[in-house]
C-alpha cells in the first residue's frame, strides 16, 4: 500500500505544480481541491495520519475560498477559523515534534491564501512549502518531499510568468 501511496503522491505533485501556473482564483482552487484529496489519500496509505487529518481542513479551505469572498462580511473571518480548525486535528493526530512543521505551514498558508492576491500568495508558498518539506522529510514521504520542492519551483515560475500582471486579482 505504501508504494501505491507514493504513486498517488506523485499524481498530486503534478496537480499542485499545475495549480500555480493558472491565472485565476477559481481554477487554482479547483486544481488544489483535487490535488489535496489525492494528498490525503497518499498520507493514509503511507500511515502519515497527521498529514491526512490536517489536509482535510485544506480541502474545506479551498472549497470555502471558492465560494466565499474573504474580504467582506463573515468571509473575512474564514481564514482564521479554518486555520484554527487545524489545531484540534493536530492534537488528535500528533506524530511527534515534527508535526509542528505541518501545523505551522498549513495554518500560515490557510490565512495567507485567504487574504493575499495571487502573486503574493505564490511568494508565501516559498515559506510555507519549506515547512511542509521538513514535515515530509520526517514522515518519510518521498513524493511529498519532491512535491514540496516542485511546489516551490512552480510558485517561482508562476511568479515570474505573471510578474507584470496588473489585473490585481485576489486569490
Amino acid at each position: 500500500m505504501e508504494i501505491l501511496g507514493h504513486i498517488i503522491g506523485f499524481v498530486s505533485i503534478a496537480m499542485f505544480f499545475c495549480s500555480y501556473q493558472v491565472r485565476n482564483k477559481k481554477s487554482l482552487l479547483i486544481i488544489q481541491i483535487i490535488a489535496t484529496v489525492l494528498l490525503c489519500l497518499q498520507y493514509v496509505l503511507i500511515k502519515a495520519y497527521s498529514g491526512f487529518a490536517m489536509n482535510t481542513v485544506c480541502i474545506a479551505r479551498c472549497i470555502t475560498y471558492y465560494y466565499v469572498d474573504t474580504k467582506k462580511g463573515f468571509g473575512k473571518y474564514c481564514p482564521y477559523i479554518l486555520s484554527f480548525a487545524i489545531l484540534p486535528l493536530a492534537i488528535i493526530s500528533w506524530e511527534g515534534c515534527y508535526s509542528l512543521f505541518l501545523v505551522m505551514g498549513l495554518m500560515v498558508n490557510t490565512v495567507l491564501m485567504g487574504f493575499l492576491d495571487i502573486q503574493k500568495f505564490r511568494v508565501s508558498v516559498w515559506f510555507t512549502s519549506s515547512l511542509l518539506l521538513a514535515y515530509n522529510l520526517f514522515a518519510g514521504s518521498y513524493s511529498g518531499m519532491i512535491g514540496d520542492v516542485m511546489t516551490i519551483s512552480s510558485a517561482v515560475i508562476g511568479y515570474v510568468r505573471y510578474k507584470n500582471n496588473k489585473s490585481g486579482e485576489n486569490i
